[in-house]
């Protein structure tokens, strides 16, 4: 199994070191690093994959670019999540799921669910973490896309990919199961564009969803986004044109 971590960095706060070194498993990662000072200068060497940028290119494309690795797994994580035990761990966990075999000796209904759970893992990874780690699978972005980058610069494109994950009849978005659980931790609020000092606009954020999906989060009209079909989302303008659509 191929697997990628991508971690967006907007400025440089005090959790961010702890957050990268708790990882331990630099050679799959990739960092995006969106400060002006480009913070993240100080772990090269270490085998991580760093992208540099000048602007702050938002949560959703700072994944996308992870997913752009074609690995069978892209592990998006929050700089706000301390690893207790590292990340090899989690990736040993799930592979360790993905070569389960069902016992003869189960009962049909043990069967099926299992059966189910596997079915799950293969399209993707919830942990308890909620998006604060999450495993997307090469087979969920063939079929759905990527996320959607007019949602900038954050909040938002997790809720609607959730959305079409429910849609895609991969994962129910109110009912995660989650398949791994890992010894990791919150750190900081994990809001960090707003200790960072980024604005961001809920109320048009909200508004975009609201237009794509005919309601907002819990009341959508519309099983197909702005009433066409199901797939593949990119963004639609540059991000200065989101920059100014947004008001940052």
């Amino acid at each position: 199994m191929t697997y990628q971590i991508v971690i967006p960095i907007y400025k440089d706060l005090p959790h961010i070191v702890e957050n990268l070194e708790s990882l331990n498993d630099w050679e799959h990662l990739l960092i995006v690093d969106n400060s002006a000072d480009s913070f993240c200068k100080k772990f090269e060497g270490k085998g991580a994959k760093i992208e540099y940028r000048p602007i702050n290119i938002g949560v959703a494309r700072a994944w996308n670019l992870g997913i752009a690795e074609g690995k069978d797994y892209t592990f998006v994580v929050s700089s706000s999540v301390k690893f207790n035990k590292g990340f090899k761990e989690v990736v040993d966990g799930l592979e360790e799921i993905l070569a389960q075999e069902v016992d003869d000796q189960y009962d049909r209904e043990t069967e099926e669910a299992i059966q189910g759970h596997h079915s799950g893992v293969e399209w993707g990874l919830f942990t308890q973490l909620g998006w604060h780690c999450n495993g997307i699978s090469k087979k969920t972005v063939d079929k759905l896309g990527l996320f959607d980058e007019n949602f900038y610069p954050a909040y938002y494109e997790d809720t609607d990919y959730c959305r079409r994950l429910k849609l895609g009849g991969i994962h129910d978005d109110t009912n995660h199961v989650p398949c791994i659980v890992i010894d990791a931790q919150p750190i900081g609020n994990g809001v960090s564009m707003s200790q960072g000092g980024l604005h961001v606009d809920f109320a048009k954020l909200a508004e975009y969803y609201k237009s794509k999906w005919g309601g907002v989060p819990g009341e959508e009209t519309s099983d197909k986004p702005f009433g066409c079909p199901l797939l593949r989302f990119w963004p639609k303008a540059g991000i200065e044109e989101l920059k100014e659509r947004y008001g940052i």
